[in-house]
């Protein structure tokens, strides 16, 4: 199947699922995001827009998600303050605030910089995630996606990078988000189930590649 009959394929199915359960905010969060994200990734083939199609689309296979359209909304526009001309204003106004505090949370980049450009980044940044309803499910539903997809196209040293995100901020951000919102377990239990398989099979598929001063692999989970 060529790349981009998979992401026709990817986009009714998406299209059908939205329609099926009047999700009409979601489908305008759609087209939206197509216009904003109208490049390729990184592999150069793959239409950009790709990858929200197919974590949207993975959320929907989650259990216990407590707004599945809000959610979903937030899937499709997780990178759209990041990468486009558009703000958090924008979103909220659009989409509504709860939408635009989502999409503000995961957005690591503001304008090229880091939004906490400190020592404690990455705490605060996945602090953000962990404590908002749509960000902690979207975030790690983003983080399966691109290690799904990451093999032939990001270094080595950036897969090794990746997987060792996993146990130190994916899995602390995933056990705070059960406490505060505890209806959506199941789905975080999912969530970690599949980041912690990929680190596995990473880890494998990488013994002993681990270079001086890199945490080995087999150290992680």
């Amino acid at each position: 199947m060529s790349d981009l009959s998979r992401y026709e394929k990817l986009s009714i199915a998406l299209k059908h699922y939205l329609y099926g359960r009047t999700y009409f905010k979601a489908m305008e969060a759609l087209q939206f995001g197509k216009q904003k994200h109208d490049g390729t990734r990184k592999d150069g083939v793959t239409p950009e827009v790709q990858h929200q199609i197919e974590i949207a689309l993975y959320i929907t296979t989650l259990k216990g998600v407590r707004d599945e359209e809000s959610t979903l909304i937030v899937a499709l526009l997780h990178d759209i303050i990041e990468d486009t001309d558009v703000n958090r204003e924008t979103v909220a106004s659009r989409f509504g605030k709860a939408i635009g505090d989502g999409v503000w949370a995961i957005s690591k980049k503001i304008n090229g910089v880091p939004k906490y450009p400190d020592p404690n980044g990455d705490l605060l940044y996945y602090n953000d995630c962990a404590r908002d309803l749509y960000a902690s499910v979207v975030k790690p539903a983003d983080r399966i996606h691109n290690n799904n997809s990451m093999a032939g196209v990001f270094t080595l040293e950036k897969q090794k990078s990746y997987i060792m995100e996993v146990e130190r901020h994916f899995l602390p951000m995933i056990k705070v988000s059960e406490g505060l919102f505890p209806d959506q377990f199941p789905a975080y239990m999912n969530a970690k189930h599949m980041l912690k398989s990929q680190a596995a099979l990473v880890r494998n598929a990488l013994q002993g590649d681990c270079e001086p001063g890199v945490v080995p692999l087999d150290k992680l989970v």
